[in-house]
């Protein structure tokens, strides 16, 4: 595990059997923490929603696309609140009908800043609360 930029990328202080990567300075786990961006950060903020969100644990959920074999959209809907999840398990962009999911709805969760409307992009996923 590459810990931090230390020495042994803050594995041990003896020398290591197998060597370290030469990226232990840009890729570890300290910086993972400190980058609000990160892939770790990421999956805090979806285990928080997790958490915290009846509409996980109670909601009713519908699915969307069924058919599709690279993407995974779905609703999930509990009281007066809808959530939908698009996720596109492919390293291709796929195209989804917009007019499936209401206007006015706010990203929750997202792995790429900005969002094209229709479109996935590669490995992209998406939680919409309306």
């Amino acid at each position: 595990m590459q810990w931090n930029t230390e020495i042994h990328a803050g594995f041990s202080t003896a020398e290591p059997w197998l060597k370290v990567n030469d990226n232990y300075s840009q890729i570890n786990a300290e910086n993972q923490m400190q980058d609000e961006n990160s892939i770790f950060n990421y999956y805090r903020k979806l285990i928080q929603f997790l958490k915290e969100s009846d509409i996980i644990a109670y909601g009713s959920y519908v699915e969307y696309c069924a058919d599709h074999p690279s993407i995974y959209v779905y609703e999930r809907a509990y009281k007066n609140e809808k959530i939908f999840v698009l996720c596109n398990f492919s390293a291709n962009e796929i195209t989804y009908d917009p007019s499936l999911f209401p206007k006015e709805k706010h990203t929750i969760l997202a792995n790429y800043k900005d969002q094209k409307g229709g479109i996935l992009r590669a490995y992209e996923a998406i939680v919409w609360k309306a």
